[in-house]
């Protein structure tokens, strides 16, 4: 009986590791960006990254609740930009930041 549970137990080990060694090998398990939509081979590489300098977009209360006394709402814009690594067609995303600052 011991015999059989390692013989069951090694064969279960044996086909785990080549199980694992081909899933590590396909092409999809290796993909780490999104795939491109013009050539539907090379996937996107994020390759710059920009931040816009600060700007009021209003005013709000303080959040300390001082009398008087407003807090300034700016706003950013970062865009992303991304190239295929196959075909060199590219894009970008942009989205805005916002924050509050404090004036006292």
């Amino acid at each position: 009986m011991k015999k059989l549970f390692s013989l069951l137990l090694s064969a279960s080990m044996i086909f785990g590791i080549f199980s694992i060694s081909a899933f590590a090998a396909s092409d999809d398990a290796m993909r780490r960006g999104p795939l491109c939509g013009d050539c539907n081979r090379g996937e996107l590489q994020h390759v710059d990254q920009f931040y816009g300098s600060w700007y009021t977009i209003g005013y709000t209360s303080c959040v300390d609740e001082i009398p008087g006394v407003l807090d300034r709402i700016e706003e950013r814009l970062i865009v992303n930009t991304y190239v295929c690594d196959n075909c060199g067609s590219g894009g970008s995303t942009t989205r805005t930041e916002t924050r509050t600052v404090h004036n006292h």
